[in-house]
């Protein structure tokens, strides 16, 4: 299982409507051990697939800006009153020993090219082998919603507030 880290900007934007989780175009890019990964979280920089490119690998079988993601979908998982952002596993098939060592994965808004989340893949060796990024099945990250003490039942969402409680 992965671990991904969203960006800390992104809940804001998401709720500006600068994208869409779910049909907007967002990939995933295989960088180099080079990348120093946490630097991603911070907020005081907006991150762009532009500030990251110069580590993106390359080599045999693997294209340049990635992978599109597929199958994206908001979850509402009402046990956890989580909304999760779900998207299908991807496999780079083969990738040549040229390619080297991943040792992260950006995914990114494919317009924007804002930096939506980052998973620190520990130094994976390619050496010929698939890579494959898997998307975890409780989501990418999960927002938590709760009703704020001065909303009234039956109100309009404007009423509810969002807690960010976990990111996977």
């Amino acid at each position: 299982m992965t671990n991904w880290q969203m960006y800390a900007q992104v809940p804001a934007l998401a709720f500006l409507k600068e994208f869409d989780f779910v049909n907007d175009v967002f990939r995933c890019v295989l960088l180099d051990t080079a990348y120093p990964a946490s630097a991603i979280t911070s907020l005081a920089h907006t991150y762009y697939a532009s500030d990251v490119a110069s580590y993106e690998i390359s080599g045999t079988n693997y294209t340049t800006t990635g992978k599109a993601l597929v199958n994206k979908w908001m979850y509402w998982n009402g046990a956890t009153t989580d909304w999760e952002w779900r998207a299908n596993t991807l496999t780079w098939t083969d990738l040549g020993i040229d390619v080297g060592t991943v040792g992260s994965a950006v995914i990114y808004h494919a317009t924007t090219d804002r930096v939506i989340a980052l998973n620190d893949l520990v130094d994976k060796a390619t050496t010929g082998r698939d890579a494959i990024v898997e998307m975890p099945t409780n989501g990418i990250f999960q927002i938590q919603w709760r009703q704020s003490s001065g909303a009234i039942l039956g109100m309009p969402d404007m009423y509810e507030e969002a807690d960010i409680v976990s990111v996977i």
